[in-house]
């Protein structure tokens, strides 16, 4: 034991000082966590983001990510990613529609962010390379970031950490003397994190923080600033109106909005439910899931509920600690005030104050949890240092244990029907997962299993009107017809009777009775009539 301390402690001391070892170490500990990945296949928002994407499918359209949303086809999701669009659309010319070279590249990109994250490590603490380095193997084998990596479309969450992180690094550069080429690095390296997702945004906020201390910069306060506006404005400019052409708009989702129509008192409680699931999960990632739907986050009305106490007391310990950090005298407080304010700050896309279309999602905390796994590097540092026996042991263990946590949680994303089975096992009333088990086994041809599965869906979620569409299809497929039209029928009573879901539905029952007229059928429908009700 004695040996294999000394051996751990010299190793991983000679690596924290080097410069090639720490990537070849976070290289080792990405293969270890995501490399089964290359057995996986094309899951959830995969089909659409490659498989069906003219964007993607040809390559020579590509650029025209930039004035179209992220699913080209729809209509409902007002969500723009023209870099990701653009990886993906390159990846797909090189090798074709190939899923292990798809996540490959997820691989590659992770690894990319580690090595970011490394750099942040040792911007903050200089002086302590091994707290650096261990931070970025936490974040490179943490559960957590599964849904990040280990799904192919999700990779917008990692460009968007690294060009962050990135354009901080050059805008740093600059505060202490750097040259004008280090602003302009940081205006494209965030212009680049904003059009991956706007997941990157927050780096504005953290950025025009991290200027006011005197001992940041080597400037001036005033021109300080000047160069803050002048690297950050333009792209936030250009990035807003690439958006507004594409979609119409900023940021709103519409009557997607998870809390449209919601009491603000109840949006807050559950808000804060959720933000206290976050920082759960950034420390002890468990349970963890692969989709959080509406019924998996339940809305809470009430501030005595334990997710929203939980919620209160994880939120406010951050909230207070961080300043309290930040006034420290000691170096290293005050750098574990900034990892902690990185954390708060590249949160608030996770917090609904930014309207989302889903409750929560781990991808989202994919950038935020940089700064607690820093600070949890430091942690380990100090255990490593304590010169216990068993430290060394025992670190080594605990990022074995999350890599190997993680590789079993990477094959989730094998296929469809094992990431709608894995999230069920969690979450049994996510009628979305049910949805796409039924989709699964209709692939696979086990018809009356993808009915089943189809009407659990609905039995969840009735006023989901997109599952009962499938489950028409599906029994429409089969020959029952009948079966068909009276679930359109009963979705009715649950959703506004819009002319498509008149004609929708008044089409499946003409199928039932060829001699049904259609205005018969539809005039029968808004009355609340069943259309076979009359005389044949």
């Amino acid at each position: 034991m004695r040996a294999l301390r000394h051996g751990i402690e010299e190793a991983f001391r000679r690596q924290a000082q080097g410069t090639l070892a720490p990537v070849a170490l976070l290289a080792l500990a990405c293969l270890a966590a995501y490399g089964g990945s290359l057995a996986n296949g094309f899951v959830l928002d995969d089909h659409q983001a490659i498989l069906d994407n003219p964007l993607v499918m040809d390559p020579g359209r590509a650029l025209e990510a930039f004035s179209h949303r992220w699913q080209v086809d729809s209509d409902a999701y007002r969500v723009y990613r023209p870099l990701t669009t653009i990886t993906l659309a390159l990846q797909r010319a090189l090798h074709g529609p190939q899923a292990p070279w798809f996540h490959a590249g997820n691989l590659l990109l992770h690894l990319g962010a580690c090595l970011a994250v490394l750099a942040l490590g040792r911007v903050l603490w200089p002086d302590r390379r091994l707290a650096a380095l261990l931070g970025a193997l936490l974040f490179a084998v943490h559960p957590l970031h599964s849904d990040a990596v280990s799904s192919i479309a999700n990779r917008s969450e990692v460009l968007a950490t690294t060009f962050s992180i990135l354009a901080f690094l050059a805008f740093r550069r600059w505060l202490l003397g750097g040259r004008r080429p280090f602003l302009l690095a940081t205006s494209v390296a965030w212009f680049a994190g904003l059009l991956a997702k706007e997941s990157a945004g927050p780096l504005l906020v953290f950025t025009g923080l991290w200027l006011l201390p005197r001992d940041h910069r080597g400037r001036p306060l005033g021109p300080a600033i000047g160069g803050f506006l002048a690297a950050f404005l333009p792209s936030l400019a250009a990035a807003i109106a690439l958006r507004i052409h594409a979609l119409g708009g900023t940021i709103d989702p519409g009557p997607l909005h998870y809390f449209a129509g919601v009491p603000w008192g109840t949006t807050i409680w559950t808000w804060l439910s959720i933000m206290g699931r976050y920082l759960w999960l950034m420390v002890v990632p468990h349970p963890l899931s692969t989709d959080y739907s509406y019924e998996s986050i339940p809305l809470v009305s009430s501030p005595w509920d334990l997710g929203a106490a939980w919620g209160v007391l994880a939120l406010g310990a951050v909230l207070a600690a961080t300043p309290w950090l930040l006034t420290r005298d000691d170096p290293d407080r005050r750098s574990a005030g900034w990892a902690l304010a990185w954390t708060a700050v590249f949160l608030l896309p996770a917090t609904h104050l930014v309207p989302l279309m889903i409750p929560m999602a781990e991808r989202l905390a994919y950038g935020a949890s940089v700064g607690v796994h820093l600070l949890g590097g430091l942690g380990l540092a100090w255990v490593w240092h304590a010169r216990r026996r068993t430290a060394p042991v025992l670190v080594m263990g605990l990022l074995l244990l999350l890599a190997a946590a993680t590789a079993i949680r990477d094959r989730d994303w094998r296929d469809d029907r094992t990431i709608a089975m894995a999230t069920l096992r969690v979450f049994p009333r996510n009628a979305l997962m049910w949805a796409n088990l039924g989709m699964a086994r209709a692939r696979e041809g086990d018809g009356p299993g993808a009915v089943l599965a189809m009407h659990r869906a609905i039995e969840i979620a009735p006023a989901k009107w997109e599952f009962r569409l499938a489950l028409a299809r599906l029994l429409h497929d089969s020959g029952l017809h009948q079966d068909e039209a009276d679930v359109l029928f009963n979705g009715l009573a649950f959703v506004p009777r819009t002319e498509d879901r008149l004609a929708r539905t008044c089409e499946a029952y003409r199928e039932v009775r060829p001699t049904l007229a259609p205005e018969d059928c539809r005039g029968r429908l808004l009355q609340r009539q069943h259309p076979l009700s009359g005389p044949p």
